[in-house]
């Protein structure tokens, strides 16, 4: 199961939304508006960050990886309990994967390594 597309659509509306406060910061600078150019340059600055993150692991290939078994699904959503024995919640995108999982499965979780999004699960 691969995820990877999630990303893209953070890549492209992140992209998006640093691009359209920056538009508003220049608006309001040119009509004297301080307190918003302020406000929307911080909100330009947090989009492009963001951008940021989210393009750095599109293009760099260092995924995490970690074991664990399955506890619970339900609906879209699994819980899973690592090996350190902490419990972790993920959305499962793809409904056939979901299906495979049942609980007490061991399995092996792929995320993405800055914004740790799930990007692939395998049962072992």
């Amino acid at each position: 199961m691969q995820a990877i597309h999630l990303l893209k659509v953070y890549f492209i509306l992140s992209g998006l939304l640093s691009v359209s406060s920056a538009m508003q910061v220049f608006e309001h600078w040119s009509k004297g508006n301080y307190i918003m150019t302020s406000f929307y340059g911080i909100m330009a600055l947090f989009w492009l960050y963001v951008f940021m993150v989210v393009s750095l692991d599109l293009i760099k290939k260092d995924p995490i990886s970690m074991k664990g078994t399955v506890r619970s699904t339900k609906n879209s959503r699994i819980w899973v309990t690592l090996q350190s024995g902490k419990v972790k919640s993920y959305i499962v995108p793809v409904k056939e994967v979901m299906h495979k999982l049942e609980a007490g499965k061991q399995i092996e979780i792929i995320l993405t390594k800055r914004t740790k999004q799930l990007k692939e699960i395998k049962i072992i």
